[in-house]
């Protein structure tokens, strides 16, 4: 029984951390929203490995074989365009299993003078602690390859440099452990041999637990402070902008009083002076974007008017009004349209036929925004968690998490879904409410 479980526990280690290297090593996801085929993956490879022990025992080279074709054949599903990465990494996996198999035997044989001592089957200490052994080398060798592969620009450097080196010590006091359950029979030392080879193992664990939930805050911290530092940008530049298209307004105001005194220059054939008040509106009303609208509430002025104003080739639909909104915060606003625009016509560039609509309505003091953009194919049929597909993920798919926490902050709620448009075309929406504030 005890060997049962060390011989398919030991296969089921393999497969996972096989699985887990490789997807590393490939820079792809474990989330399943975005890989979907690890898990049977996993499922498979042990599959084979329970197949191979019993029926292609011992260093087979057929087995070996098998092994590496179910590697390269998952990594190239998971990464068809990093063809040559998913090679390198089934290899390296296959090269490091296969060298400190050959050491541990070697071991094995050097200890108690018995060359199949530690082979597979083989039911005493010597082979389970050796098992352990090679779990434990495999894990190490595994984070110095992505450490090298990675560098010192990977953010958890140093965190996965300390778990080598704690790894490192744990091999040494495990093979300090496999001398000694080799060279004594007493089952007082092999129970010792046991648990100091258990007490090596949980620490490594407990230290990968440990160091998994520190790397999970740094995350966390990093994304928070990115979305904070974007708000911030967005509501300075909003301020910055805001005065321009004040001035603006103030301008075409006022249009009226200026060419009244244009024209009394000229009457009074005086073009120098006429230059000279002219130069001085210039630089107001070349600041001003393009008017794509015009309504009573200035910042949704600002955020269309300088994101679509210099866009001439987007059929726009803009339709409906959001009334009172004054419990909403400006840079709120801008923070929430200022994103479903940006995502949107980060959308439309890739589309033939470019298409946006914008409605505002009120229904039941609920404020809602919704945005339509053209697409070329469906998003949420293979991402409905709208995760970025984006190589630097840490930089990109956050304006919709801004999206969501400002309408959060006023109780309100964002919806997706997809729609046709009367003209044909596929439109990914986006649907933002607001309830009324209520004292």
């Amino acid at each position: 029984m005890v060997s049962f479980i060390f011989e398919y526990g030991a296969s089921l280690f393999d497969s996972v951390l096989a699985v887990w290297f490789i997807t590393k090593f490939t820079g792809k996801s474990f989330d399943p929203r975005n890989n979907k085929i690890w898990i049977p993956a996993i499922a498979v490879i042990f599959a084979y490995s329970v197949f191979s022990d019993n029926y292609l025992p011992g260093f087979s080279i057929l087995s070996s074989a098998g092994y590496l074709v179910l590697h390269i054949v998952y990594g190239l599903l998971i990464a068809w365009n990093k063809k040559i990465r998913v090679i390198i990494s089934a290899m390296t996996w296959k090269v490091g299993v296969m060298l400190f198999s050959a050491f541990l035997v070697s071991l094995g044989a050097m200890i108690a003078g018995e060359n199949t001592i530690v082979w597979p089957g083989q039911e005493n200490v010597l082979r389970y602690v050796t098992l352990i052994l090679h779990k434990l080398l495999l894990i190490t060798y595994c984070h110095i390859v992505l450490l090298i592969f990675k560098g010192t620009r990977d953010p958890h450097f140093k965190s996965s440099l300390l778990t080598v080196v704690f790894s490192l010590i744990s091999i040494v006091g495990i093979i300090a452990a496999t001398v000694i359950s080799g060279r004594s029979a007493d089952s007082a030392v092999q129970v010792a041999v046991f648990v100091i080879a258990g007490s090596f193992i949980l620490g490594t664990v407990v230290l990968y637990i440990f160091l998994g939930q520190i790397l999970k805050l740094q995350k966390e911290k990093i994304e928070f402070e990115f979305i904070d530092s974007m708000m911030r940008y967005e509501h300075k530049t909003y301020e910055q902008a805001s005065k321009i298209w004040d001035d603006a307004r103030k301008v075409r105001h006022d249009m009226k009083q200026h060419l009244e005194l244009i024209r009394s220059h000229l009457e009074k054939k005086d073009p120098d002076g006429c230059l000279d008040y002219v130069k001085t509106l210039l630089p107001s009303v070349e600041k001003s974007p393009d008017a794509v609208i015009r309504s009573d509430n200035k910042v949704i002025d600002y955020v269309i008017n300088s994101k679509l104003g210099v866009r001439d080739d987007i059929d726009l639909l803009i339709s409906g009004s959001l009334g009172d909104i004054s419990d909403i915060e400006e840079p709120d606003l801008v923070s929430i349209l200022g994103n479903i625009l940006d995502n949107a016509i980060e959308a439309i560039a890739e589309t033939e036929r470019r298409e946006l609509e914008l409605i505002f309505y009120t229904q039941n003091d609920d404020r809602f925004i919704i945005c339509k953009n053209s697409i070329t194919k469906s998003v949420l049929t293979e991402n409905k968690m709208l995760a970025s597909t984006k190589k630097n993920k840490k930089r990109h798919g956050l304006g919709t998490k801004i999206v969501k926490q400002e309408a959060e902050k006023y109780g309100g709620l964002v919806d997706y879904y997809e729609e046709t448009s009367p003209t044909g075309s596929l439109m990914f929406c986006v649907q933002v409410m607001i309830p009324k504030k209520t004292d």
